[in-house]
């Protein structure tokens, strides 16, 4: 088999007989496969149509009813046939319509002249698949824009440090769609993360100076008291919406559960003069996950890079395999992109990072969080679309089969690069679409290839 390492791909803009007006058309391919013809002409089968010149926002074509736009938004990707099948002779003036405001990317194949024989399937682009929830509340009905932002304007009043965004926010017209004004230290792009910010910010800046330091499920209960102040709040952006606006790691001001993460490999941790080396420690070495990173010293200068296993025997596999964890710092952290890991993750800032997980929605979504949250780059090791496909697949509910299916739809479009083909996989696939295959079914094949694998990374 050969190297799992999904390579760059390429897109680039190819002259096609026909093309739709307001429509530009790419070839896109992995470096180094460029489809061409005995001559060295560029001839690829497929392309990508997509509005000209690239569009950045959120302007939906004129024409488009209401109950069509929804529809477009409701899932991040389509195949041909279901558009078809539900729009029938507005099919095509639909796409194309949608294609050319910037709301999806076609994809089509060509015939021998070169000309669209077939529309294959679409799928938001990046901006329109990050605004598509709250659009769709607000299109639904769910949310009006003008109360959204008085409500944030009274949870505002009279917080000196947060004068600033108050004058932004107020600047919007009544009404301006529920977007974050130019100029917020949020940074944030959607409306979800911006207001969440915002009101974990007012309630921080209200709080007694020398306070406790307070919990994150403490800080969402009083931002949003009549929500469920739960963690799985705490998304990727609303956690780094509210760093850029406090100007702070968030472990600096609230805390979060600590629990041990395993490691094995070139890691020491030294508090006084005891000292924790994961490369001798057997069979690993347990950190506390913000502990570690709170006190004492950290030193892995003698470490290439740190591979992320998520399954605790396959963790305990790799550590027994000869030579790795003498370069490597091998880290089980309990299978979840925990914030405590994140941290970790951040202080360790290797030049390299992989990562195995279960080849699922879940195993693709926790290496996406983490490389996210962390600023690191995760290779994947052990996961490709063909692997997956092969299985033996886990047992599942359908309950638990579409919710996978939802979140790797999401995923194809979301996701970087590296992970998008296996999660297109799991959301499309005729007769898998939602299957789990577990990382430990891989063992026989990929534990012997763990070595050469991670020597390959750049």
């Amino acid at each position: 088999m050969e190297d799992e390492f999904t390579p760059e791909i390429v897109r680039e803009r190819i002259p096609i007989v026909g093309l739709p007006d307001g429509l530009d058309a790419f070839a896109v391919y992995p470096v180094g496969r460029r489809p061409e013809d005995r001559s060295g002409r560029l001839r690829p089968r497929n392309a990508e149509l997509s509005a000209a010149g690239g569009v950045e926002g959120f302007a939906p074509p004129e024409g488009l009813s209401k109950d069509e736009l929804v529809w477009f938004l409701s899932r991040p990707s389509r195949l041909w046939a279901g558009i078809r099948s539900r729009w029938q002779e507005r099919a095509v003036e639909l796409t194309f319509a949608m294609a050319r405001c910037g709301g999806i990317v076609v994809k089509v194949t060509l015939d021998a002249s070169y000309r669209i024989d077939t529309i294959v399937r679409v799928r938001l682009t990046p901006y329109w698949a990050e605004v598509a929830r709250e659009k769709l509340s607000e299109l639904k009905g769910k949310s009006d824009p003008a109360l959204l932002r008085s409500g944030l304007l009274s949870v505002l009043e009279g917080i000196p440090e947060l004068a600033g965004e108050r004058g932004l926010l107020a600047e919007q017209a009544p009404s301006a769609p529920s977007l974050p004004p130019s100029g917020s230290r949020t940074r944030a792009a959607r409306w979800s993360p911006y207001e969440f910010a915002l009101r974990v910010a007012a309630w921080w800046y209200r709080r007694p100076e020398g306070a406790r330091t307070p919990t994150a499920d403490e800080a969402a209960a009083w931002a949003f008291p009549d929500r469920d102040a739960s963690k799985e709040t705490w998304t990727g952006p609303r956690r780094l919406a509210v760093e850029n606006l406090l100007g702070t790691r968030l472990t600096e001001v609230l805390s979060f559960p600590d629990y041990e993460i395993r490691v094995r490999g070139p890691l020491t941790w030294r508090i006084g003069s005891v000292a924790v080396d994961a490369r001798t420690a057997r069979p690993w070495a347990g950190l506390p996950s913000h502990g570690a990173r709170l006190m004492g010293e950290i030193d892995v200068s003698g470490a290439r890079g740190v591979f992320v296993v998520e399954n605790q025997t396959t963790f305990q596999e790799v550590c027994a395999l000869p030579g790795i964890a003498d370069e490597w710092i091998i880290i089980w952290g309990k299978g979840y992109a925990t914030h405590g890991l994140v941290e970790l993750l951040r202080v360790l800032a290797p030049a390299r990072a992989a990562i195995w997980n279960d080849l699922d929605a879940d195993g693709v979504r926790i290496a996406t969080v983490l490389q996210e949250q962390t600023g690191l780059s995760m290779t994947p090791i052990g996961m490709n679309a063909d692997d997956w496909e092969q299985g033996p697949h886990r047992a599942v509910t359908l309950k638990e089969l579409n919710r996978a299916k939802e979140i790797a739809e999401e995923l194809a479009v979301s996701a970087p690069e590296p992970w998008r083909e296996l999660a297109r996989q799991i959301a499309q696939h005729p007769e898998l679409a939602g299957e789990s295959r577990e990382q430990q079914t891989l063992h026989d094949d990929v534990l012997p290839r763990v070595s050469a694998l991670l020597a390959a990374l750049r």
